[in-house]
């Protein structure tokens, strides 16, 4: 269990942050998972080697006593070409990537559009797609794929970065994002 401490007066609370079960050897996550989709016409990414926000993830602001965690992503890739897709840690997006609340979860949700080029942040978990890929599938193993905050209060995000691999123009691709989150 992690427990932590929040003050800012004298007198202050005590949230539990996290908990796990563990047995023989294995560590097991307890909670609920819920997929984040985009919608189902995808993006068109147009250049080749240029990284897109695809599918972003935070907890809303009210909720830093859960742990939530990347557990898988998936992509497709609509036409024959390869498509580098990662999971990055606070990168920065440029252009307007706006994070909306998750119905009936601690998470909100953002979806990328052309504009949502991303550059910085910390790689955690790449895999590689393309059109004749049928086992799609990458679970996410890094702990730093948990959701959190920094010291200063400001959101951890995961973003799922789509980089086109070849000269392919407009490579249209979908991704899905998965997220366990406990209580």
């Amino acid at each position: 269990m992690r427990w932590e401490i929040r003050s800012s007066t004298g007198s202050g609370s005590l949230d539990m942050m996290t908990a796990s079960v563990s047995t023989e050897s294995h560590e097991f996550s307890v909670g609920v998972e819920t997929g984040l989709r985009m919608a189902a016409i995808g993006l068109k990414l147009p250049s080749t080697g240029i990284g897109y926000a695809l599918l972003g993830v935070q907890l809303r602001p009210g909720t830093r006593n859960i742990l939530a965690r990347a557990t898988s992503f998936e992509g497709a890739v609509q036409s024959n070409d390869f498509l580098d897709l990662a999971l990055y840690l606070n990168p920065t997006v440029a252009g307007v990537f706006t994070y909306a609340d998750v119905p009936g979860t601690p998470l909100q949700s953002a979806t990328g559009i052309l504009t949502n080029l991303v550059t910085g942040g910390t790689r955690i978990s790449p895999g590689s797609f393309n059109s004749l890929n049928m086992n799609n599938k990458c679970f996410v193993e890094s702990d730093l794929a948990r959701l959190g905050s920094k010291t200063d209060g400001t959101l951890d995000a995961l973003v799922l970065v789509g980089t086109p691999v070849f000269a392919s123009t407009a490579l249209n691709v979908m991704a899905e994002l998965n997220i366990g989150y406990y209580n």
